[in-house]
């Protein structure tokens, strides 16, 4: 088969860098066909100036095209994920011509420096979607972690994050025999090992989450005194508390945290004294500045945090499920709200206590990924591209037995499959038409998703990186032995 191969090679450092061209001509025979060579190389050329679009708006979207035609023409996009921060990107177009099967094929490499700052690792490019259907988990305790002289017992996990090749985990519930709150492992090498302690340290209080960038730990504890403190990770062996504040005004706990750009998002419980939201500058890491007038309240406690450009998207128990806020420090209605989202379904705790709040979200694009509590309809997709008029893309009521567990506590995304931490089960759903949404399970139904009793408790705090899922299974607050899970898609037999 003749063909035309190009390759455009990007440098990695920037997406907006010019183009380094190598042209390279294989076993060709050179016919006049100038024109609609010509044509396919524009076709495959504006495909390749669109990924760059996307990567730069939002890296998750660039994902791969299953093949088109018009005809003439048929054209496709391979995207690969490289690492959590790089993929290479190939647009082909193919065409017929004097009996040839000809091609042109121009291929670029688009990196995410901000997702390595803020944190973002996981990968968005699956690489088989059918093995999601049967995914596979390995959990240990923290004993068996290698933890407390090999004793579990007594351990509660309030939070955890990963951040290059090391998992981060802080306790909301700590034994008698060791006071630390904060540990840190290095991650395994293969599916089915077991991570590997290196050390330790203890906060001023128990911890409620924490994100990472470069060598600092940012920390929301429970304290009214200190709800954000900053960890020195660059000794693992040796982390090191070198930062602590207050809210100034609030009573808040330590609820919520976000990080970036330079920004520490901590959100807290409800008081009556002050903000649930606090924006801090961390350019200095180890002086963390609350920003003038970088605070707002609530009224409700502060769920979870995203931000995306000029906007801060925070989840609420409140009857708006929902706030955006504009966060642009030089704006006139910096720290006020924009717009918010309120479900159609149900007030809060309509359901029971504690049901129909907002709990968690995940963000891709213009859609937000938003989930409640256990209710009516926990799961919704909104287009927040216009932040003051939010729309309902999709809903869809997470059928568990019993009720009550139906509460999505985290979301993550990867192209068209959403996975839901909910109470009873890890839950993976194609979303790949937002409107019938269904279970990506090994019958197509709910009933064969990942029962997280099977690992010894109940969903908590997760994170995604990489091609992992790391989760929190969290054992009854009588008697807590929480347990660390690694999920991730069954191999290929």
């Amino acid at each position: 088969m003749a063909s035309i191969e190009i390759l455009i090679a990007f440098t990695v450092l920037s997406l907006s860098l010019g183009a380094i061209i190598l042209i390279t001509f294989r076993n060709q025979s050179i016919v006049e066909s100038n024109s609609m060579s010509s044509s396919a190389l524009s076709m495959a050329l504006e495909t390749i100036e669109e990924v760059r679009g996307l990567a730069t708006f939002d890296f998750n979207l660039v994902q791969p095209i299953v093949k088109t035609t018009d005809g003439t023409y048929e054209r496709s996009l391979e995207a690969t994920q490289i690492d959590p921060f790089t993929k290479q990107a190939t647009s082909t177009v193919s065409w017929n011509e004097y009996g040839l099967s000809l091609h042109v094929s121009l291929s670029t490499l688009l990196t995410n420096p901000l997702g390595y700052l803020n944190g973002d690792s996981c990968n968005s490019i699956y690489i088989d979607k059918e093995s999601w259907k049967n995914p596979t988990a390995s959990t240990w305790d923290f004993g068996e972690l290698g933890v407390n002289g090999g004793n579990g017992n007594g351990f509660g996990i309030g939070g955890l994050s990963v951040s290059n090749q090391r998992l981060y985990i802080g306790l909301d519930a700590v034994p008698s025999s060791n006071k630390n709150t904060i540990y840190i492992f290095d991650l395994p090498t293969s599916s089915g090992q077991k991570p590997v302690y290196r050390g330790a340290t203890t906060t001023a209080a128990l911890v409620s989450a924490i994100a990472i960038s470069r060598n600092y730990a940012f920390v929301a504890t429970k304290s009214t005194v200190s709800q954000l403190q900053v960890i020195d990770i660059s000794d693992p062996t040796k982390p090191t508390i070198v930062a602590s504040r207050k809210v100034t005004g609030s009573s808040g706990l330590g609820n919520a945290i976000h990080y970036h750009n330079n920004k520490i998002y901590l959100g807290l419980t409800a008081n009556t004294s002050g903000a649930e939201l606090a924006v801090f500058d961390v350019s200095s890491s180890t002086n963390p500045i609350l920003i003038s007038n970088g605070m707002y309240e609530v009224g409700h406690d502060v769920n979870s945090i995203v931000t995306r450009g000029n906007y801060a998207y925070i989840a609420t128990p409140s009857s708006e499920s929902m706030t955006i806020l504009d966060i642009l420090p030089s704006s006139k209605t910096f720290m006020q709200r924009i717009g918010g989202f309120t479900s159609s379904f149900y007030p809060p705790d309509l359901n029971g206590v504690g049901s129909n709040y907002g709990e968690s979200m995940f963000l891709l694009g213009n859609t937000m990924y938003f989930g409640r509590t256990y209710g009516t309809n926990e799961f919704y997709a909104l287009n927040i591209s216009n932040p003051t008029n939010v729309l309902t893309l999709g809903n869809l009521n997470v059928v568990v037995n019993p009720n009550n567990k139906n509460s999505i506590y985290g979301i993550s995304v990867k192209g068209d499959l959403a996975f839901f931490i909910t109470k009873a089960q890890f839950q993976v759903w194609d979303v790949s038409n937002i409107n019938s949404i269904k279970p990506w399970s090994q019958d197509s139904t709910t009933n064969t998703f990942l029962s997280l009793a099977s690992l010894g408790g109940s969903g908590g705090p997760s994170y995604c990186s990489g091609d992992f899922m790391y989760l929190g299974i969290l054992t009854p607050s009588t008697n807590r032995k929480d347990m660390l899970s690694i999920i991730s898609a069954s191999p290929n037999p």
